[in-house]
């Protein structure tokens, strides 16, 4: 045993050392824009020395296509390490070159790749809004929406404009995924457009439009939601007593209290719910 806790003590100011000339030598590769070098250390080392010549890498990247070309390379590799510290160091390097594969990496295996790559992508910013809204109104799972909904969020203003225009799509699941995204991205601006699609044709749109309403908790929303408390559909008439509980306006107590005898017994549940968050029962 004590030869063991002699051999920790020892290795550990070997390690820092190794650790210290390590980063030196990406600092000297960084400088003399050695790509190969930085990514050969990316791939085959690990721990914070991977993600440093990543994010050299990043840096290299507005001046070297190759440098960018690894990093993007490097969101496939096997490992789970290699393709996190890619993504990250593509959202600091911030080229537009990174966006496709970074939108791929929201479906990454791994929950940190997915998340660094929500995070890149939030950082590039504006000039990956197209991009994340094309894929979003394209074919995919939910997993996948709920990941671009995500970056898209983050991204914030410049993401709202695209994804009202949505709401007017021909297209019902399109118009129902920008409904959930505006929830989502919690903007106010987003109120009066999705006040508007409960109304729609189509019941999910509708669905997914209050829900976002009460996400948004906006008072501009109530008497639309109340309105909605008479809807023939009773999962319409549960999901905008649910949306008014999180709103919180005193106009919906006696709309909320004639819900309690709901003929569907889930509307009853919901209405009494959000006569609690109310305060009705302490009134």
């Amino acid at each position: 045993m004590q030869a063991d806790i002699s051999q920790i003590i020892i290795s550990s100011p070997i390690k820092r050392l190794i650790l210290w000339l390590s980063k030196r030598n990406i600092a000297k590769l960084e400088k003399e824009e050695d790509v190969e070098g930085l990514a050969e250390i990316l791939c085959g080392m690990s721990g914070e020395l991977r993600l440093d010549a990543a994010l050299a890498l990043g840096r290299i990247g507005g001046k070297s296509a190759m440098a960018m070309d690894s990093l993007i390379y490097a969101l496939r590799d096997n490992e789970r390490d290699v393709r996190r510290c890619a993504a990250i160091a593509l959202g600091e390097a911030g080229d537009i070159r990174a966006i496709p594969p970074l939108i791929e990496g929201l479906g990454d295996d791994s929950g940190d790749v997915r998340m660094e790559a929500v995070k890149a992508l939030a950082k590039i910013g504006a000039p990956a809004v197209d991009q994340l809204v094309a894929r979003l109104i394209g074919p995919c799972d939910r997993r996948m929406e709920e990941r671009l909904v995500e970056a898209l969020s983050k991204i914030g203003e410049p993401a709202i404009g695209p994804l009202i225009g949505l709401l007017d799509n021909p297209g019902p699941a399109i118009r129902e995924k920008a409904a959930r995204a505006l929830g989502e991205a919690g903007c106010h601006k987003a109120v009066t457009p999705l006040i508007m699609r409960l109304k729609d044709d189509d019941d999910d749109v509708r669905k997914a439009a209050i829900v976002s309403l009460g996400k948004l908790s906006d008072h501009e929303a109530v008497e639309s939601l109340i309105d909605c408390l008479n809807d023939p559909d009773p999962s319409i008439r549960g999901k905008a007593a649910w949306a008014l509980g999180k709103i919180g306006d005193l106009r919906a107590i006696d709309p909320l209290i004639l819900g309690l005898n709901d003929k569907d017994p889930n509307v009853a549940y919901e209405a009494n719910r959000a006569l609690y968050c109310l305060g009705w029962n302490r009134l």
